[in-house]
């Protein structure tokens, strides 16, 4: 699912986490903002998601290793904290961590 430069504004609705087929989701380019739709990340096939360039906030939560295989944060600059470490031992395959903060 593509949604990019929508001018989408607010929230992520956690109801696109129940989307059985969602493989892929592109929201990137909007104006989405809160903390990161954990629940839409971990929806159970979604195998990547692109969220960069909106307005999330927030930390950076184990919760990312229950998303989707990859991800796109990038351009996020109200996210914080270090990507973290899975119980794999692997980080989660996040693009972009470098253009958010960290601390």
């Amino acid at each position: 699912m593509s949604i990019r430069a929508c001018n989408l504004r607010g929230r992520v609705p956690s109801s696109l986490g129940r989307l059985q087929r969602l493989k892929h989701l592109d929201l990137s380019f909007n104006m989405l903002t809160g903390p990161l739709p954990y629940d839409v990340l971990k929806a159970p096939n979604l195998a990547t998601a692109n969220l960069s360039w909106n307005l999330f906030q927030g930390n950076l939560t184990s919760e990312l290793c229950e998303s989707a295989a990859f991800l796109d944060l990038s351009g996020n600059a109200g996210l914080r904290g270090a990507i973290p470490r899975c119980a794999s031992g692997q980080a989660p395959r996040i693009a972009g961590s470098r253009g958010n903060s960290s601390g």
